[in-house]
């Protein structure tokens, strides 16, 4: 149905939709929309000109488009991107994985995925281009709040390792930097401590 041939009747129908649509609901829909409409506020010239058959079916139309845009907002719209984001390749290929399956088969996971078709000669596909599976899994991320932040803890190997451990390879370290032998040297004598008693007498 067009719009309402009187424009003040069409934004009355308008803002009526509007009304019925609100949450939480207004008490009065139907005088408000008539007041925002540009009537002078009157509750029974509001409760006639809604009953107008034209206004009705203006109002029922406005809801049912609603509906629709509902429906395709943002879980549809996150169904789909997800599709793109999961869809792989060899799920367009016959078993043989030669062969691509016939398009008009597949189902929306897959069909959703596919960006372009290129066809042969004799009408068969001959080349699949899907959407751009970054970019989906780009927008889910940002949907769902994006990649949490890294923690800033300082990790250190120190923090897994045994004192004596630390104690070692403390000792290491500090050897290694007198020179490779040293470090070597070191790193000997912390393992058997009874030969650096042995040669100190």
């Amino acid at each position: 149905m067009p719009a309402c041939r009187d424009p003040q009747h069409e934004r009355f129908a308008r803002e009526l939709s509007e009304e019925y649509l609100k949450i939480p609901p207004s008490r009065t829909p139907i005088f408000e929309a008539f007041k925002r409409a540009g009537f002078a506020p009157h509750k029974g010239n509001a409760t006639r000109l809604s009953k107008n058959p034209e206004i009705k079916a203006r109002v029922q139309e406005l809801l049912e488009e609603y509906r629709e845009y509902v429906d395709i907002r943002p879980v549809k719209a996150l169904v789909r991107v997800d599709r793109v984001a999961d869809a792989k390749l060899p799920d367009f290929y016959e078993d043989d994985g030669l062969t691509l399956k016939n398009i008009k088969t597949l189902p929306p996971r897959l069909a959703e995925a596919i960006a372009e078709v290129e066809f042969n000669e004799n009408g068969t596909v001959k080349k699949l281009k899907l959407h751009d599976k970054n970019q989906a899994n780009f927008a889910l991320v940002k949907h769902f709040g994006g990649m949490p932040e890294p923690e800033h803890n300082e990790v250190s190997i120190f923090n897994v390792l045994s004192i004596e451990d630390q104690r070692v390879l403390a000792d290491f370290i500090e050897a290694l930097s007198r020179g490779p032998r040293n470090a070597i040297e070191g790193t000997a004598s912390a393992q058997h401590p009874e030969r650096e008693t042995a040669e100190a007498l």
